[in-house]
């Protein structure tokens, strides 16, 4: 009931351009908490709880019905502005057979929207088949829907696929992540890798990806081929390149990266960094980035990126973090970011993950853009309730 997520890291876009909204992963715990009962979508999902700003009250029911069947319900009341209901059940009669359908409706003062999906699975030898269909009815936009189906074939070092997609103009769910509609078309790749048994290398593999959409009229809308190969070495080295060249509308792009990094996959410390550069959007693109992170002890740990982007206009991003276990479930932590020339930081101090009464103190506003003089407490404490 009225929940405070201002204690709460939001994760922080990267400076990477895209042509569609971004949004930037789930943090808060009444969301990600058995998201995996909720089943909405893959790229296109019918519901996107970053759209949730905020709610007065919510419910939130997970489980599994029996060993093949597993629910998810969830009910928002933002009083006064909105309410949204999500709906998903999962049904796995065989381990290779998937059924799923969800329901996600909002209603506002003077609008409403539903949006529906069911999405189906088989596996057959080393073939896989999929077909999902997606369908919305908005008050004022009517409706629209969407449909895909795919297959895939497992080979013994990799897979190859391909899928083809239709989505209609007039597709709209108001809190899903679709942001293309007006288009059809097909994706095909295939996916390799090679593990030696002896010698320096430990994996290589390498991607191969082509899509071609147009529009319902039968004008072209977006094409791309992109490809990308790694590395990896037993020493802990890995690398890797990648490259694309696509149409997208008017806009013909190029681009080509590369990364860099050490040790591969150790618990306790790890550098890499990173480059891209090439023609985005009718502009000339440059990106460059490196991240560390350092774990002495399974109580300290530390991380810290910098990216600078130059695009439209030039970009400098940088980000630290740090958190310390003192013990008791009492937990310090602190993160400071430069965005250009905004500076922000924060520090807090929590005890959490007992009993189930948390209190944090917090100096600053975690999300700010500038730093913001503010000292925050706040105490959370569970309600039983037996039936």
């Amino acid at each position: 009931v009225s929940p405070d997520f201002r204690n709460l890291e939001n994760n922080i876009l990267s400076l990477d351009f895209g042509y569609f909204q971004r949004l930037a992963g789930e943090v808060r715990p009444f969301f990600a908490e058995g998201r995996g009962f909720f089943n909405t979508g893959y790229d296109a999902n019918t519901f996107a709880s970053q759209r949730v700003r905020q709610f007065d009250a919510g419910v939130r029911v997970f489980g599994n019905a029996d060993d093949r069947t597993k629910f998810g319900f969830m009910a928002l009341q933002d009083t006064g502005d909105q309410s949204v209901i999500v709906s998903s059940v999962t049904r796995t009669p065989t381990p290779r057979t998937t059924f799923q359908l969800s329901h996600v409706r909002s209603s506002e003062k003077d609008s409403s929207n539903d949006a529906v999906r069911f999405f189906a699975q088989q596996g057959q030898g080393a073939f896989n088949y999929w077909t999902n269909v997606q369908g919305s009815k908005d008050s004022k936009k009517g409706a629209g829907a969407r449909w895909d189906f795919g297959a895939s074939q497992d080979l013994p070092t990799g897979s190859i696929y391909m899928s083809v997609a239709n989505v209609e103009r007039d597709y709209y769910p108001r809190l899903g992540n679709q942001f293309e509609t007006d288009y059809q078309g097909l994706n095909v790749g295939t996916w390799r890798f090679s593990r030696p048994k002896k010698g320096p290398v430990f994996e290589t593999n390498w991607n191969i990806n082509g899509n071609y959409y147009w529009r319902k009229n039968g004008l072209p809308y977006r094409r791309e081929a992109n490809g990308n190969a790694n590395l990896t070495l037993r020493s802990g080295w890995a690398a890797g390149i990648n490259a694309s060249t696509s149409r997208f509308e008017q806009f013909d792009d190029r681009l080509v990266g590369a990364y860099l990094s050490y040790p591969n996959n150790d618990p306790v410390w790890g550098v890499s960094v990173d480059v891209t550069k090439g023609d985005l959007s009718g502009k000339n693109y440059r990106s460059a980035g490196a991240s560390f992170s350092y774990r002495p002890s399974p109580k300290l740990q530390a991380s810290a990126s910098v990216q600078w982007v130059s695009h439209f206009e030039r970009g400098r991003q940088a980000i630290l973090t740090g958190s310390y276990d003192l013990g008791n479930n009492v937990f310090v932590s602190a993160r400071a970011v430069q965005f250009d020339n905004d500076q922000s930081a924060y520090f807090s101090l929590r005890k959490s993950g007992a009993t189930g009464n948390d209190y944090y103190l917090i100096f600053g506003d975690p999300n700010a853009r500038r730093f913001t003089r503010s000292i925050a407490f706040k105490a959370v404490f569970p309600l039983n309730i037996k039936l």
